[in-house]
């Protein structure tokens, strides 16, 4: 007889969030969690180098944003946990470029 194990849903599943262009580097976006409090390795997929996660799974600005260059990105968070086999659960956050006037006309 198998069992099969899930990991617990992210406290918050599919969130969007506006950003300023001009938020500095290290600005904390948002953290995310799991609904029940496990042992879990948080990455991000998407965004480049933009973007970082902690152990924590708070997630910061790790590069400047130029909404010129691109309006918004879709990231993706994987919780996974350090047992063989590995299990992990995904959530999307979409984060919207709110455009400051930085160009002169």
């Amino acid at each position: 007889m198998s069992s099969t194990v899930v990991l617990p849903a992210f406290q918050k599943q599919d969130e969007k969030l506006f950003l300023s262009e001009n938020s500095e580097i290290g600005t904390l976006i948002t953290k995310v969690s799991l609904v029940e409090v496990m042992n879990v390795e948080y990455q991000l997929i998407g965004g480049g180098a933009t973007f970082s996660i902690n152990s924590d799974g708070e997630i910061h600005l790790a590069s400047l944003l130029d909404r010129e260059k691109t309006v918004s990105y879709n990231l993706v968070i994987k919780a996974s946990t350090r047992t063989i086999p590995v299990i992990f659960t995904v959530t999307e956050l979409f984060l919207q470029l709110v455009d400051d006037n930085d160009n002169m006309p």
